[in-house]
Parts: structure tokens; sequence; C-alpha cells
């Protein structure tokens, strides 16, 4: 069985370094990728496909029950954890399993997100024989 640091799935750590006086460029956004990401999508279609409906199923079953215990009060919890422990404590960690994998999805949205900013920024550039400069507004 692999552990969870081989699965692509799981990668959420990243770095990315910070210039706070000059925004990021298109190539930097590009280049901007979660770790994790990037293993997934080397995988065959296949595989990635059953990857990420495998996050999903997960993220959503967890959302289900995740609302319900939300919409109990204080009390009405603690009554239902006090007659069920036994099946609390697992919940516990699949809710703490199914936060990690909705990060995950996240990061795969976001990821595709910059890229298609990046490729509608490249195709609207080509477009604009002016290479992106505004005409100046008649005042």
């Amino acid at each position: 069985m692999a552990k969870a640091t081989d699965d692509p799935t799981t990668a959420t750590k990243f770095s990315i370094s910070v210039n706070r006086e000059k925004p990021a460029t298109v190539e930097q956004l590009a280049a901007f990728e979660f770790e994790g990401v990037k293993r997934l999508a080397a995988l065959p279609k296949d595989t990635r496909n059953k990857h990420t409906s495998d996050l999903v199923d997960e993220v959503h079953l967890a959302a289900t029950v995740a609302i319900e215990i939300v919409a109990m009060d204080k009390a009405e919890l603690v009554e239902k954890v006090r007659a069920r422990l036994e099946k609390f404590g697992p919940a516990l960690m699949k809710l703490a399993s199914a936060r990690e994998s909705a990060g995950c999805l996240s990061s795969i949205i976001g990821s595709a997100e910059a890229r298609l900013a990046v490729a509608l920024a490249v195709v609207e550039g080509d477009d604009d024989p002016d290479g992106g400069e505004e005409e100046p507004v008649a005042a």
C-alpha cells in the first residue's frame, strides 16, 4: 500500500515567494502550481479521473454529514455523540481527511483557473494589434 506522501492527491505543501512591491507576472502565475497537482497531472488520464472522482465522492459525503452536524445545536450534538461515541471518533477523522481532500480539489481547480487565465491573456494579447497598450482617452 502506498504511503500518503506517495499519493499525488494528498500533497498539499507548496512554497512561493512574495514580492509585495510588484504584482506577479503572467509567466509567474503560469509557473505557480501545487506539487500535488503536477504529480496528479502526470498520471494517465484514467488514473487522474479515478483519483479526482474519489476526492469528489469523499468531499460530497463529508459535506452532507457536516451540514447535519452544523445544523444541530450543542445539546443535540452532545447527546448524539454520547449515545454513539464509537461512531463519532472515526467520523471526526473522516471529516479531517475530507477537509484535506477538499483542499486538494481546491488546488486542482485553482491551478486550472490560473492556467486558463494565462492562456486567455496570451490569446487576447495575440488579437491586440497594439500589444496590449490602451489608447489614451480624450478628455
